[in-house]
């Protein structure tokens, strides 16, 4: 870290030596300065590559500032930084950060998440506190019970922010948000500085950040919305009569496994079929309650456990550290974007991984896409099952058109007189029917 130690004092400095972190990510050199700087911002940057560092070491250095040079004060209930996550365990997981560092740089944090109880949380945010890490409802509940007060909030982290956005959080970012902007409209009032961390940022959630967050500035690395540069992809075609649980059990070979479904009805089937083949599995789902999530996730990461492959869907994708070896579509995703995330649980900060997709018939054009896209080391941000087979369509349909035309005995020159209005109007009635499939 020693291009960062201009920046960060000795104390944050000690934590990353103890960490065993000597030189930084890209995310962390653009990062660190940016907040240090105090600018509200977007990190975007693929997985595992060090973004709650990025954000947490400036943070942590300006609240010791703000105490030196505005006097402000640890108080109870009064927390000065709050980092929200979707889920409970990816909460957990950042929780665990800043617990690292302060053990250096001296400033407490506690966490408060969705499954656990409140009374906890109630006597521990009665203490002199700096930073709440935890999920919006767990967060929003402590507000409305008064154990949690806004007054001094200087500094507002949403890890996992596509997601926050994507997956229905939206009215529970803006109830929280709304305080703080009213009070950022007081005179003499500091105002809140946001921070946004994203592995993915689709064109319609940067819209919906860009509306709530105006001015915001986006910051991302090169790699951003392209495959992780250590796994290797390997995409098994299966034809219409191969079974799938025995192609599964094929490829499932490595020490730690992460096999992700679609629906739940799937997940109970892959689980009895590779324990009724003597595979030890542990699940992670909606439908498991959130203290078996837990001691699931630690058995599977136990190095000395007997549960190395964990059969989840897509709750598992975003943000866990899982220091997986394989990573295991049994069914394929339906856009790139949940393609990013998935095969973003391997390969983490340098490692190696592998990735093993089963394609069916009816996922075979979106994964010819992705493949050929990661091979061109291309964006893969905008790929979707539905806008492939739009193309597919169109091509194959303006060609019937084309081939119509000529045994109509209208010749070349016929095509291209008739070409632009027949294939105007096929193009605005897909538009349309994509439009209204979409909404």
């Amino acid at each position: 870290m020693g291009a960062l130690k201009p920046d960060l004092i000795d104390e944050v400095m000690g934590a990353l030596k103890e960490m065993n972190i000597e030189v930084p990510t890209d995310i962390q050199c653009i990062g660190v300065p940016a907040v240090m700087e105090r600018k509200s911002v977007v990190l975007g940057s693929h997985t595992g590559s060090g973004k709650t560092l990025a954000y947490l070491l400036p943070i942590v250095q300006k609240m010791r500032e703000d105490e030196a040079s505005l006097g402000k004060i640890t108080k109870p209930r009064r927390p000065r930084t709050i980092a929200l996550c979707p889920t409970r365990e990816l909460s957990e997981q950042v929780y665990r950060v800043p617990k690292s560092v302060s053990h250096h740089a001296r400033f407490r944090s506690i966490l408060v998440s969705g499954g656990s109880r409140i009374r906890p949380h109630e006597d521990s945010l009665n203490n002199a506190i700096d930073m709440v890490v935890g999920t919006p409802g767990s967060f929003l509940q402590h507000v409305e019970e008064g154990n949690i007060v806004y007054g001094d909030i200087a500094y507002l982290v949403l890890d996992e922010a596509d997601t926050m956005f994507d997956r229905g959080f939206g009215p529970d970012i803006r109830k929280f948000l709304a305080p703080l902007k009213q009070r950022a409209l007081k005179t003499n009032d500091q105002g809140f500085q946001t921070v946004l961390v994203t592995a993915t940022m689709t064109t319609a959630v940067q819209k919906l950040v860009d509306e709530e967050f105006q001015g915001i500035e986006h910051l991302r690395t090169s790699a951003l919305h392209k495959k992780i540069a250590n796994a290797r992809h390997d995409f098994v075609k299966l034809s219409g009569s191969e079974d799938k649980l025995e192609a599964l059990l094929q490829v499932n070979c490595i020490i730690k496994i992460l096999i992700f479904e679609e629906v739940l009805e799937p997940s109970c089937a892959v689980d009895h079929y590779l324990s009724e083949n003597q595979v030890s599995t542990v699940n992670y789902h909606g439908e498991v309650p959130a203290e078996q999530r837990v001691d699931n996730l630690k058995k599977f990461k136990d190095e000395e456990g007997d549960c190395p492959t964990l059969v989840c869907t897509d709750l598992a994708a975003r943000g866990l550290d899982l220091d997986v070896d394989h990573v295991i579509m049994f069914d394929f995703p339906k856009n790139s974007i949940d393609y990013l995330h998935r095969t973003g649980r391997t390969a983490r900060m340098g490692a190696k991984g592998k990735v093993t997709s089963l394609i069916s018939r009816k996922d075979q054009m979106l994964a010819a896409r992705i493949d050929e896209a990661m091979r061109n080391n291309e964006s893969l941000e905008a790929l979707t099952n539905d806008n492939i087979l739009s193309i597919e369509s169109r091509e194959v349909s303006l060609q019937d058109c084309r081939i119509a035309l000529l045994k109509s005995g209208g010749g070349a020159a016929t095509v291209r007189e008739k070409k632009g209005t027949a294939c105007t109007s096929f193009f605005l009635f897909l538009h349309k029917k994509r439009f209204c499939f979409c909404y």
